[in-house]
């Protein structure tokens, strides 16, 4: 049954029985007691002459993820003093199932177009808050990344976790990432990474800004605070420690 909800991407937005049974491999009455149940829950809706979709019960969870997920609640509260603080988004990310995924952004006054967009995953080999997660994968972690078919089909990525290792080095020395204008022209970006307990990298911070802004000591002044709200969205991400995130 999740197997059909994964049918749905970006790409391709409704499908028919006949296609799912199609793509699936399953017997057609089995998609059907698929559908029928998903539909029942509100995740799948019917539309005549289309085929289904995705149904409202999928808003209601983004409603639910955006007021429960830890990162987004650690982190809102720093997000929102960055983009007063400097013309900038600031974008929260998760690394999941191989994928870099915007769940969060706060906007400032400055206008400007971001390739960023909540809920679409990032690139995996361009772009400051995918390369500051690759950096802090171990190389077992890397390694099966790479080797996924999606990974495979970047070919800017190599194939190999030691090789990548080697050239994002320097980030995982530095702990922040800065790239200019590699997902968005005359675009910069600066990345931290957010660390569980387990001291795994679950995601990163990224600030996004216009390189007409990015001067050495601007930058300077991103990175050090990026880095003070990551320490604190760290610290607080251990479940024996009751830290509460502060601004001061």
């Amino acid at each position: 049954m999740l197997k059909v909800l994964r049918l749905f991407q970006a790409d391709k937005l409704d499908w028919t029985v006949e296609e799912m049974v199609h793509a699936l491999g399953y017997p057609q009455a089995t998609v059907y007691r698929y559908v029928k149940a998903l539909n029942e829950e509100g995740l799948l809706i019917s539309v005549p002459g289309v085929g289904y979709t995705l149904g409202p019960r999928i808003v209601e969870l983004d409603y639910i993820l955006r007021i429960s997920d830890p990162l987004i609640k650690l982190g809102r509260p720093f997000m929102l003093e960055l983009v007063k603080e400097f013309p900038c988004y600031a974008m929260m990310f998760r690394y999941y199932q191989h994928k870099i995924l915007c769940v969060h952004q706060e906007r400032g006054g400055e206008n400007f177009v971001s390739s960023h967009v909540r809920g679409m995953p990032s690139s995996l080999e361009r772009g400051a808050a995918a390369n500051v997660i690759l950096a802090h994968l171990n190389r077992q972690k890397l390694q099966r990344l790479l080797d996924t078919p999606s990974a495979q089909a970047k070919t800017e990525l190599p194939s190999d976790a030691g090789l990548l290792q080697g050239q994002l080095s320097h980030i995982k020395a530095n702990g922040f990432a800065v790239t200019h204008g590699e997902l968005t022209p005359g675009v910069c970006g600066t990345a931290v990474p957010i660390i569980d307990h387990r001291k795994n990298v679950v995601g990163s911070l990224l600030v996004s800004m216009p390189e007409k802004y990015a001067t050495d000591p601007q930058l300077d002044q991103v990175v050090n605070r990026l880095k003070f709200c990551a320490r604190v969205i760290n610290t607080s991400l251990a479940p024996s420690d009751n830290i509460q995130p502060t601004l001061n």
